[in-house]
């Protein structure tokens, strides 16, 4: 029934509703299921201006604020402009790839699976994989990094929360001078024994084979824990990393 005291609520609740407004208009309200980022992966230069025929170096960087040991990703680029002379992994951050760094010129990508066996993972800012390009024809183009993850250091290959990356912009002018050179990095070979499928490579024991058992793996490689032996060596080393990555 409408009686002069609901009469009297009507004012009342379009004040409240517009206090929420007020709030939200003013930048006071936060979302309170807001995730923060935790871990970061970007390129170095952001911003460049280079000739045709130059010959330069980009970082892909990694910063983390909490303990993180896999690094996953692929940085696209555009091959009529950028072509990669050549890429250096052996950087201060990862020491172990799962799948080594390789790139496609002709469609443009370069893709990564890779991590750290450092006691505790790692934390703080560093450099993952060191790219060189040639420019190759002029225009305003990007490095994309695309499908990027980063998984916590906690036995649980959980992924942490990531900040969206920022597309690093090349602008390649007409001007055609000396080609510049570089050092050739120098030669570095992994070998990789390759086993045939084995049981229990489910570290997680979620019924597949993802990344998140590599993460699980990454912490207990080099150690005596016989769980992690896939081949019964008595070693977790390179070889179990093998057959856990063969079973994927």
């Amino acid at each position: 029934m409408y009686t002069p005291a609901s009469r009297g609520m009507i004012p009342q609740a379009a004040l409240l509703i517009g206090a929420f407004v007020a709030f939200i208009s003013a930048g006071i309200f936060v979302m309170p299921f807001a995730t923060t980022p935790q871990a970061d992966m970007h390129i170095e230069p952001g911003v460049d201006r280079i000739t045709i025929g130059d010959v330069f170096t980009v970082q892909l960087m990694v910063d983390a604020e909490t303990p993180v040991n896999v690094f996953r990703g692929e940085v696209l680029f555009d091959p009529a402009v950028l072509q990669v002379d050549s890429i250096d992994y052996n950087t201060s951050i990862a020491d172990l790839w799962a799948e080594l760094p390789w790139y496609e010129n002709g469609a443009g990508t370069l893709n990564f699976t890779g991590g750290t066996t450092q006691p505790g993972g790692f934390q703080g800012t560093g450099s993952l994989i060191t790219i060189t390009f040639r420019s190759v024809g002029a225009g305003v183009t990007a490095l994309k990094l695309d499908g990027a993850r980063i998984l916590a250091h906690d036995g649980l290959g959980t992924n942490v929360a990531s900040g969206k990356p920022i597309d690093a912009i090349f602008e390649v002018e007409q001007e055609v001078i000396d080609q510049q050179t570089i050092a050739a990095p120098t030669s570095r070979t992994s070998v990789i024994a390759v086993s045939s499928e084995v049981p229990s490579t489910d570290l997680n024991g979620d019924g597949k084979q993802s990344i998140a058992d590599l993460s699980i793996f990454m912490i207990h490689i080099l150690s005596t824990d016989l769980r992690y032996d896939f081949n019964q060596d008595g070693k977790v080393n390179n070889v179990d990393l093998s057959i856990l990555m063969s079973a994927r």
